[in-house]
């Protein structure tokens, strides 16, 4: 992309539904991931670039995985 900025095809959107996080352990979980996905690199884990906390879900902008 232009200036550094990711390309729109080198990202994907992934979305929790906060309805499903229906226990403290499970939020906790979620919580667990986004922080190990944001702060980490490693080639195994998907770094996640920005997490927006939405009204009925979180939506977490993710490099995209293309399979082979």
């Amino acid at each position: 992309g232009k200036g550094g900025e990711e390309e729109d095809d080198d990202l994907a959107l992934k979305i929790i539904n906060k309805e499903r996080v229906s226990s403290l352990a499970a939020l906790k979980r979620v919580d667990n991931e986004v922080l190990a996905q944001t702060t980490l690199r490693h080639r195994g884990i998907l770094h996640i670039y920005d997490v927006i906390n939405g009204r009925k879900g979180l939506y977490l902008v993710m490099e995209k995985v293309l399979l082979q």
